[in-house]
């Protein structure tokens, strides 16, 4: 769209600015220049513009390359110019395309024009005609689709930001541990060691390791994510729950025989949360009774939808993890004493530590980089409705400028002759803001769920402030034009005519 957008603006303004070249045209018909050969050289002229622009992208994309590489993990474009036949030859398809699409019209339309025609000032064209009005509409409406999109994606990425995951994961970091002895050893370490808050060890964690298992209970079979968790690990991770009680590691019955169920498994049984306290609950050969209802909590990152869950006690000689306890501010100093710590017990081990925000670190680096794209392409294409609606609007004011004149002589303010020069295009910017503002609702909430199961969607505050922007911009477009006729000397403007 943005490229198509560009063509459109090349066209519109071609056109608009071909008022000064008429007496040229006019000129070269009558010394025998055909049609065709004026057509020929504007499109020469075209093709020119569009060869110089595909040879500044080559040099942007020395940089954008890279930029975009880093944006998005395994990602690696590269462009190999002078040893890529099929780029090469996508490069002249594209040269000879926009070269057609954007000057095939104003080439038909100026060379359309007799001599006679021109030198008697009866050809006129540019900002009044419907087909150059169209293309600014269509400029306007795909302007604001890539402005809804920047502001819905920037919203979406503060939205999973502040993302409740159920549990806390500021100031959460883990390490993995091969078995009970180096669990043990690292424990104790760790938790002499300033800024450190709370330990608990676990054989699966939220985020980096779980079973998908079928549950069966009242006849119902449901798949559940499932976990295997140890003593204090539901209080190191914020977790709490809304009704019944806590696993509880001094109840021997509590390893062979409890369970905790999240508030959206006990929906896919239809049970309430109270509800569910009591039930049993089928896993294989095993018979489990649901002794309390978690809070619900995403286990994966918010590309994926949110599993019911249950979860378990076991023993420490099935941990696997190691999660720790910090306050924010301090945890990456706890994360450096916990890896000196490792490196001193474990020379010849890699340390494996990792942060428990890596958990949704991807999407929002994902929905980060897609708004930082998406705002570049609204200053583009923002950029390109400015500079085609201020060649539409010249022209209108250079054909007015002799109605302007005589209007101010009469007294005409500043407001009236804006709405004089604004008359023909109010009915294209409502419509483009309609349609824009449509295509760029669905066509951001598309992505948005193609990319991401939990999103922040697209709210209608989105799409006015859009509109907002781009009424903003095209109004001190016109407002600078209109200004500078304003400040028109009228004696000036009458004497020449």
């Amino acid at each position: 769209m943005i490229f198509l957008s560009a063509c459109l603006n090349f066209a519109n303004t071609t056109v608009a600015r071909s008022n000064r070249r008429l007496r040229e045209m006019g000129v070269r018909k009558a010394m025998g220049g055909t049609r065709i050969q004026l057509m020929r050289q504007i499109l020469l002229e075209c093709g020119v513009v569009v060869l110089i622009a595909i040879f500044f992208s080559m040099l942007i994309n020395k940089w954008w390359m890279p930029t975009f590489n880093s944006m998005f993990d395994n990602i690696t474009i590269g462009a190999d110019y002078l040893n890529d036949a099929g780029l090469m030859g996508l490069m002249g398809g594209i040269l000879v395309f926009t070269t057609l699409l954007a000057g095939a019209y104003p080439a038909f339309y100026i060379s359309n024009f007799n001599a006679s025609q021109i030198f008697r000032g009866g050809a006129t064209f540019g900002g009044n005609n419907l087909f150059s009005r169209f293309l600014l509409g269509f400029q306007v409406m795909i302007s604001l689709i890539t402005v809804i999109a920047g502001l819905g994606f920037a919203r979406n990425s503060a939205f999973q930001r502040d993302y409740d995951y159920g549990y806390d994961r500021a100031g959460l970091m883990g390490v993995p541990v091969p078995d009970r002895s180096t669990y043990e050893t690292l424990r104790n370490s760790v938790q002499q060691l300033p800024g450190v808050e709370s330990v608990a060890g676990t054989r699966h964690h939220i985020g980096f390791g779980y079973r998908f298992v079928t549950a069966e209970a009242e006849g119902q079979k449901r798949e559940v994510s499932y976990f295997e968790i140890g003593e204090n690990y539901l209080e190191v991770m914020d977790m709490h729950t809304v009704a019944g009680r806590s696993l509880e590691p001094g109840n021997e019955s509590d390893y062979s025989n409890a369970l905790l169920i999240s508030q959206k498994m006990a929906a896919e049984f239809g049970w309430k949360a109270d509800e569910a306290i009591g039930k049993k609950v089928h896993m294989d050969t095993a018979s489990y009774t649901v002794v309390g209802t978690l809070h619900d909590f995403h286990q994966q990152h918010l590309f994926e939808p949110m599993m019911p869950a249950m979860i378990r006690l076991v023993r420490s000689d099935r941990y696997f993890n190691l999660i720790i306890r910090a306050k924010p501010a301090e945890l990456k100093s706890v994360h450096d004493r916990v890896k000196a710590s490792w490196t001193q017990l474990y020379p010849l081990k890699p340390f494996r530590g990792y942060y428990q925000d890596e958990v949704g670190a991807e999407a929002y680096k994902v929905t980060s980089s897609i708004a930082t794209i998406f705002s570049w392409f609204s200053i583009v294409a923002i950029l390109l409705t400015a500079t085609g609606l201020f060649a539409l609007v010249s022209l209108t004011v250079l054909k007015k400028m002799k109605e302007i004149a005589l209007r101010k002589v009469v007294g005409a303010k500043p407001l009236q002759i804006m709405a004089l020069v604004n008359r023909g295009y109010v009915w294209v910017f409502a419509i483009g803001t309609i349609l824009g503002c449509t295509a760029g609702w669905f066509l951001t909430k598309l992505l948005m769920d193609m990319i991401f199961v939990i999103n922040a969607g697209v709210e209608p505050f989105t799409l006015m402030l859009g509109a907002a922007v781009l009424f903003l911009i095209s109004g001190l477009t016109v407002g600078l034009k209109v200004r500078q006729a304003v400040r028109t000397n009228p004696a000036d403007v009458l004497r020449s005519e």
